[in-house]
């Protein structure tokens, strides 16, 4: 672990960057010091100066999340199906309760098989598309409104079945930009992981909520929402740093 003389006042010090942003890593790496040291009274790690103003800088993003209208969906779906995803000005996020399915999206090479406990958020509002396989038709998701009871839609051809649980936050770009910038477009994770048992906690009170539908679940489920989406993306940070360097993306 590196360490730097720290000598209180003596010491000068300034910070050059607040958070660097590397898109091709799909990692954000948190802050980065330069220190101009004039005594060595004492020692202080960059990686707990690190540590400290990386959660600071987290909590920023968060609070400047800014949401005009949440709408949450759970798909009750049996095989075959398909539904397309194109809404712009969106974030989302989709988890897989039961079952599986397959993703398609420009964010990843060919289908991306998705099992039970499996999540992704959509942060740039790209178009995706999920079906029971990767070669099923898929119908426009706006298409199946009419089929909509509170929460949940139902729909497919009565084979196999895949509960899945969805949230779109509209936003605004502008508001929003920060956030937007800091983070990858797609991140896919894992519930079950470990570190991960605050949002575990969340998906189940969001299942449960869902599932109710009971009075003044509307407001209930927009906060619980956004709370699990931002716990997502720190479990997504947290799952990063977990990883050997050349491991990571």
């Amino acid at each position: 672990m590196v360490g730097v003389p720290f000598g209180s006042f003596a010491t000068a010090w300034r910070a050059v960057g607040l958070c660097t942003v590397r898109p091709d890593t799909r990692t954000i790496h948190a802050v980065q010091y330069r220190w101009i040291n004039r005594s060595s009274t004492g020692w202080i790690t960059l990686r707990s100066v690190r540590d400290t103003l990386a959660m600071d800088a987290l909590s920023h993003l968060f609070g400047s999340l800014r949401v005009d209208r949440a709408l949450c969906t759970r798909f009750e779906v049996t095989a075959p199906w398909g539904h397309r995803v194109t809404h712009r000005g969106q974030l989302k996020f989709v988890l897989v309760v039961d079952g599986s399915c397959w993703l398609r999206t420009a964010a990843l090479p060919g289908a991306t098989r998705l099992d039970a406990h499996g999540l992704f958020l959509v942060l740039d509002g790209a178009p995706y598309t999920l079906s029971d396989a990767p070669g099923s038709p898929a119908v426009d998701c706006g298409q199946l409104e009419h089929l909509r009871d509170g929460y949940l839609i139902r729909h497919g051809g009565g084979g196999a079945r895949t509960t899945l649980v969805s949230v779109a936050f509209e936003v605004d770009a502008a508001d929003n930009e920060a956030l937007l910038l800091a983070l990858p477009p797609f991140i896919h994770l894992r519930v079950d992981q470990p570190r991960s048992h605050g949002l575990q906690s969340l998906v189940e009170l969001l299942r449960v909520e869902v599932s109710a539908s009971e009075p003044g679940s509307l407001p209930i489920v927009r906060r619980l929402g956004e709370a699990l989406f931002m716990s997502a993306v720190r479990a997504y940070l947290q799952q990063d740093e977990d990883r050997p360097p050349h491991d990571r993306e």
